[in-house]
């Protein structure tokens, strides 16, 4: 039944662009299935997609992902802006205008937390609270022990003489929305490169999904970048190329860079993927211990 409902989803999403401008029955059908799949999702009347916008280079498909419950099927069909959307800054301005950026990732948000690498947790934290499994959440922070919800929960977070996170014994607090976002915010505070590499597993090349993390930094994890593999698509010889998309080191929209002319085609390879971070000593691919490790034929 999963297999079915996938090729469904894919198939609508091959249509999209034709059909939001018609508003007919099948649009607003996957209207509604991506207001209830991405609870944020704000974009009236209109809905673009990966698959809707963005062109593939003559020869390769997009690799067939098994279970459409999964966190990798959610992330691969996440909703995307049009075009014309510009990268915002937190502190106001343009990081980059429309025309010098693929797409812009819907993923509404506020305040300076939005960076490069908080913004995996808003993501699986998002995700959890889709699936109603928010006790599933776990980040490690740069020092002490690691943030959960059944912690946040259960205790006060607070540091000890060496700067470490610890929780301390308080008022049991009630499990809510609003609690569960302002845990996902204070774990965005507290990682940063080095922490959210321990948050993980490592992941061979040849099995990357939609989903994982590219992260790159100093030696010491407070400077690096990080990417998000959103899709992946695949040649008749094996050949890979990849739909990655990033962050700022202040915080901004999360956006899939324009890496060529065609704004609409900003697939890479695995050189030119690895390539991104050269500048930094140590580099690896990466998927957080909290999201299901799903198979790809």
């Amino acid at each position: 039944m999963k297999s079915i409902l996938s090729i469904l989803l894919i198939v609508l999403l091959a249509t999209c662009s034709e059909l939001h401008a018609e508003k007919t029955d099948q649009f607003n059908e996957l209207y509604k299935s991506y207001q209830a799949k991405y609870n944020f999702f704000s974009i009236k009347d209109s809905l673009y997609t990966i698959q809707s916008e963005l062109e593939l280079p003559e020869g390769y498909a997009y690799i067939e992902l098994k279970d459409s419950s999964s966190f990798t099927f959610w992330v691969a069909h996440f909703p995307i802006w049009h075009k014309y959307k510009s990268v915002g800054l937190f502190r106001g301005g343009k990081f980059l205008e429309h025309d010098e950026v693929s797409r812009v990732i819907h993923l509404p948000w506020r305040g300076p937390s939005f960076k490069d690498v908080g913004i995996p947790l808003r993501i699986i934290g998002e995700y959890l609270l889709q699936r109603d499994n928010r006790f599933s959440f776990s980040v490690m922070p740069k020092k002490g022990e690691a943030i959960t919800y059944k912690k946040w929960l259960a205790g006060k977070p607070a540091y000890n003489q060496k700067s470490e996170l610890v929780f301390k014994e308080d008022i049991e607090k009630e499990n809510s929305e609003d609690e569960y976002y302002k845990c996902i915010l204070f774990s965005m505070q507290n990682v940063d490169y080095k922490s959210i590499a321990r948050s993980c597993d490592t992941i061979a090349v040849d099995d990357l999904q939609p989903g994982d993390l590219y992260i790159a930094s100093d030696t010491k994890g407070r400077k690096g970048k990080l990417y998000i593999i959103f899709h992946m698509i695949t040649d008749s010889s094996g050949n890979k190329k990849y739909l990655v998309a990033t962050g700022c080191p202040d915080a901004c929209d999360l956006h899939i860079p324009k890496f060529n002319d065609n704004q609409n085609m900003p697939w890479i390879d695995l050189t030119k993927f690895q390539g991104l971070t050269k500048e930094f000593e140590q580099s690896n691919f990466y998927r957080l211990k909290t999201t299901v490790n799903d198979n790809i034929e």
